[in-house]
Parts: structure tokens; sequence; C-alpha cells
């Protein structure tokens, strides 16, 4: 064995030019270049053919079979949880996937794998929590991008309810409001369903009976109010919110929606 001290500096016996760690015949990976039994070879047109002999892929399918057993899933599930991951792995982790796209055969896949799997209540409850203190953490530039798209995906119009309202703000102020609810107006990240274009920083909101209900939001009709006006207070906007109901009396309708331009 090579004096550890006497002989170096010791160059790397590949030939590459370099210098080894003291010890060291090769830099890590340069033995290959001339100890490898396959350097400048391939494998036989026979080899081949074994590589990709059926039983190989059976194996395969049946560890496949065997790791998709719920018992199986729940064990790695467990040991997963129990995992620590420190914030220094998971920065790599991140930083390893950027720029990273899954290919649209692979999303087809994911979206036919999870098609027929059922969420739990928890795990949705959770999955609204993070999506919500994401979108807290959002700047408004990014909000307004966001927000633009879906709605111009969805190619949103006002419905019956909102037509009925719409009508009545024309006629009570005719150069007074747009109907912005088609994404033309974003303001922190929510698109009102009317916009002040003369001056006074106002927006109203219709609140249908089912959408903003408290069986579909988990909120009391007063809550849903005030997460709303709170929204637009923080960027200076005074909000009337008009409830699907109120639709049925339309003269005092008419009186909430005068009082509230020539007050604010």
């Amino acid at each position: 064995m090579r004096n550890k001290l006497k002989n170096w500096p010791y160059f790397c016996d590949c030939g590459c030019g370099e210098i080894c760690n003291r010890g060291k015949r090769f830099i890590s990976g340069h033995n290959s270049k001339i100890s490898n039994p396959f350097l400048n070879k391939n494998h036989s047109e026979e080899t081949k053919i074994k590589m990709k002999n059926p039983r190989n892929f059976d194996f395969r399918e049946k560890c496949k079979e065997v790791g998709s057993r719920p018992e199986i899933r729940k064990i790695r599930s467990e040991t997963n949880q129990r995992r620590v991951v420190t914030k220094e792995t998971r920065e790599k982790m991140s930083f390893a996937k950027l720029g990273r796209t899954h290919t649209e055969e692979h999303n087809l896949k994911i979206k036919q794998a999870s098609k027929h799997r059922k969420k739990s209540v928890e795990e949705i409850n959770k999955i609204k929590l993070s999506n919500k203190v994401t979108w807290s953490k959002t700047p408004d530039e990014i909000k307004e991008i966001r927000v633009r798209k879906i709605i111009e995906k969805s190619s949103r119009h006002p419905n019956d309810q909102e037509k009925i309202v719409h009508s009545l703000i024309i006629k009570l102020f005719p150069e007074e409001f747009i109907y912005s609810g088609n994404g033309k107006i974003i303001i922190g990240g929510k698109c009102p369903d009317w916009f002040n274009v003369n001056g006074k920083k106002q927006v109203i909101e219709f609140f249908g009976e089912y959408c903003h209900g408290e069986k579909r939001t988990g909120r009391t009709r007063k809550d849903e109010e005030n997460q709303k006006l709170t929204h637009y207070k923080q960027y200076g906007y005074d909000c009337l919110i008009i409830w699907g109901n109120e639709l049925s009396n339309l003269p005092k309708l008419e009186n909430k929606i005068e009082k509230f331009v020539s007050v604010t």
C-alpha cells in the first residue's frame, strides 16, 4: 500500500492529470475509465432479449400489487408520519423540484388515480386550511393575475338574480356603477360584482342564498358579511351586500341602494 504521506501529492491513475486525495489511486468515479469491464462494450441482442424477459415484468407487477394493498399503504403512511424532515431538507427537496413540470400523460394518470378516491372530512379541512394560509401569504399582484385567469376560463356572466339587481342599479345610478363580476376589477384577490366608476370607493356584492349560505360556507350570515366587508375596508372601499331573498321586495331594495350611495 502506498505511503499516504510520502507519495502525496499523487496524480489520478486514469491519466486525467488531477490530484487524488491522500492514499487514493483514483478520483471518485475515475476508476471506471480503466477498470470498468463494460467500457466500450454493448449488450448483445441475446442479452437484451433476456433482460426483457416477461418474468421480470411479472415480478414488478407483483411488487406493485403488494405495495398497493391497504395494510401495506397504512404501514408506509404511519412510517412517513413518524419521520422528521428538517427545514434544510425541505428546502433541498423544494429546490430539486424547482422548474420541473409533469407531462400531460402523467397529469392524466394522477387525475384518473384520484378520481375514485374519496377524501375524509378531516383531510378536506386540512386542505382548506392549507390553501387559506398559502393564499393569505400571496402578494396582491399574483392574486389579481390568478383570479382574473380563473374568471376568464369560467366565462362568468350575471345570473338571473344578478340581472335584476343590475337593472335596479342602472335605473337608479346609470353612470355610477359598472358590472365587474367578469373580472374587470380585482381588489386584493376579490372580484366585486359592481364597482363605482364615479370617484367614490364603493363596491356592491350580491350573495346568493346557496353559494353564501351557512350550509355551504360553514359561516353564519353575519360572519359571511363581515368577512367581505372587512376585506374591502382594508383597501379603503365601502361595500354594500345584497342577499337573494331581498329581491322579493324591490322597493325596499331600491331604498337600501340609494341610501348606501348617498351616505358613503
